[in-house]
């Protein structure tokens, strides 16, 4: 990597499972002098890069983490939500499975499923069991609810930097693959059930392509110490995969056009102008409502 990149190069990182990465590449960026853009949505993966932010800072380097729906999505919600200090935020990925089903995603979600996962309660991080519990999302326009299961983000450690308010944010996910869900649960409920999914991994990849949905979204609520709560649902019928990649593309132009985020681990809510993104993910065909 050392003979391929020239200082002010922008790299955008995309390739996961992010829980397997080391800080390899941003090491190397902070000798060359090259910024970063990753699409990660892994928790340890946020916690190692703001490890380094101080040796970003003096080597001026800029490094934009989680700028995917996790987190800079989520944290242009909660800007447009106009909740100024929320207590708690709570996400449900609606993965559109028909598209989307690779190792690395399936990687990432079973991860979260064999191994004791971290949310954020009471205002600190706490470790629970993944997919331990569950809650409803009512999507707009008398739409049918959803039901997301408990699993890991990078949001329960990047969106407290930015409002330290947060008492709670949750990471949900309904996998939209018909009988999935049930059993994920049927199966955790058996010793080492966990790592019996892992291990049959590939064959659910197939199931997910043939039985999967080929529409998909990602629901944010944002509730305040009030009990106010705003929602806002991001769908699509094909390529809602289209909101994870867009604040990183955006974010590349900026920088590609002169644009100067502050040195070190930027905050993801300046990852990308929330009126902008919303703006251009309407002109795919993702359908944004906020209620």
């Amino acid at each position: 990597m050392l003979g391929s990149l020239q200082p002010r190069d922008v790299v955008i990182d995309a390739c996961g499972p992010f829980h397997l990465r080391s800080t390899a590449l941003v090491e190397v960026a902070i000798k060359v002098g090259v910024d970063v853009i990753d699409l990660s949505d892994n928790l340890d993966y946020a916690l190692a890069i703001y490890a380094l932010d101080d040796r970003l800072r003096r080597a001026g380097v800029s490094v934009l983490t989680s700028c995917s729906a996790v987190s800079a999505v989520t944290a242009a919600v909660v800007r447009k939500s106009d909740i100024e200090n929320p207590a708690r935020v709570s996400v449900c990925l609606l993965p559109a499975s028909q598209e989307t089903s690779s190792p690395s995603t399936a990687a990432s979600l079973l991860r979260s499923l064999a191994h004791r996962i971290r949310v954020l309660r009471d205002g600190r991080l706490t470790s629970v069991t993944g997919w331990s519990s569950s809650r409803t999302f009512r999507l707009p326009n008398g739409r049918r609810a959803v039901r997301g299961y408990l699993a890991e983000s990078a949001d329960a450690v990047t969106l407290p930097r930015v409002w330290p308010s947060l008492r709670t944010v949750e990471f949900m996910v309904d996998t939209q693959v018909t009988g999935m869900n049930r059993i994920i649960s049927t199966s955790l409920i058996l010793p080492s059930g966990g790592r019996l999914l892992e291990r049959l991994a590939p064959a659910g990849l197939g199931f997910a392509r043939l039985l999967g949905s080929a529409s998909g979204g990602y629901v944010v609520e944002v509730e305040a110490a009030d009990g106010r709560v705003a929602t806002t649902a991001l769908v699509a019928r094909r390529r809602s995969y289209i909101t994870a990649a867009m604040p990183a593309t955006l974010a590349a132009i900026s920088l590609a056009r002169g644009g100067s985020p502050p040195p070190g681990v930027v905050p993801p809510d300046r990852h990308c102008d929330p009126d902008e993104l919303f703006a251009e993910l309407r002109k795919t065909g993702i359908q944004i409502d906020q209620y």
